[in-house]
């Protein structure tokens, strides 16, 4: 009886550790799916929760801190976290940094589904306008003293519009609202929105910055202390990436600048074909001179508009 007992006992452990006397240093970084990892004691596990260490996935993974740094240094930030979406990006924040009796204002060509999730703050006490982000004036005009945030993309989809974000980041500033920004049509590699004055930069890491087509998920960067709070709503509204979409999806971002150059470039070409095409009577592209932002997209993106 006693052996069976042992048998029993030892097949929940064996095969789950490694010699860490075998252990080198892998070149890419390993996959870890546990979804809790061994404490001696409460004491050991309350120590790992100060250290920040790894107790829990929905708190910290090491797959997903890897790729909240990785997204760190490309936006140019202090910190990032990593979302399970875009749009979890999108309402997390949001959530995060608004609440009863706030006021957004937001560009009215927006994505679809980021006009609705902002439609739906009303019920919170939450009142949203809706501008030609295009238009300072118009902006300038429906900000008041509750307003919170500014918000737009900085290419719209699936309009093309074009934000000039240096001066609705002065003009956020001046009324001391966030300006938050989705980056996810010229991503990290074509345009940095925080150096240009934005205080959150949100990425759909679904889009170009995987590049394969097999993963959800989304990034937010900005100064250490806004990520603090967005993170303390993340873990318990359970928005948190996924480890193994953010393991692909660092894979992903390693060519992220071979590809988005060579796919801005062949847009280029393709709206240019498009444009001087019999049958087409309107191409909607940043690049082209036609464009009504066209100026300030060649100034703001240095000559690379995206492959959108």
């Amino acid at each position: 009886m006693t052996y069976k007992n042992e048998q029993n006992t030892n097949i929940l452990y064996k095969g789950n550790k490694i010699d860490p006397n075998r252990v080198s240093d892998p070149e890419v970084m390993p996959l870890y799916l546990s979804t809790a990892h061994n404490v001696a004691d409460l004491d050991d596990l309350q120590n790992t929760y100060d250290r920040k260490g790894y107790a829990y996935t929905r708190s910290h993974n090491a797959n997903r801190d890897g790729i909240a740094e990785l997204m760190t240094y490309l936006e140019q930030s202090e910190n990032s976290v990593i979302t399970n979406t875009g749009m979890s990006a999108i309402s997390t924040t949001l959530l995060a940094l608004l609440t009863s009796g706030d006021h957004v204002v937001a560009d009215k060509t927006l994505y679809g589904e980021s006009i609705d999730f902002l439609k739906t703050l009303s019920k919170y006490g939450i009142l949203v306008d809706f501008v030609d982000i295009t238009n300072l004036d118009e902006v300038a005009s429906v900000i008041n003293a509750n307003t919170r945030i500014l918000y737009t993309e900085t290419v719209s989809n699936p309009m093309m519009t074009v934000a000039n974000i240096k001066a609705i980041a002065d003009l956020a500033h001046s009324h001391q609202s966030y300006l938050i920004v989705d980056n996810t049509f010229m991503t990290p590699v074509l345009f940095h929105a925080l150096t240009d004055g934005a205080d959150v930069v949100i990425n759909s890491l679904t889009k170009f910055a995987n590049g394969h087509g097999d993963v959800t998920l989304g990034s937010i960067s900005a100064k250490a202390e806004i990520i603090e709070k967005i993170y303390n709503l993340q873990v318990l509204l359970g928005t948190t990436g996924d480890p193994f979409d953010s393991w692909l999806a660092t894979r992903g971002i390693r060519t992220l600048d071979l590809r988005v150059k060579k796919q801005s470039s062949n847009a280029l070409s393709l709206a240019t074909f498009l444009e001087n095409h019999q049958l087409i009577s309107k191409v909607y592209y940043a690049g082209l001179k036609s464009h009504p932002q066209h100026d300030l997209a060649e100034a703001q993106f240095s000559n690379q508009y995206g492959a959108c």
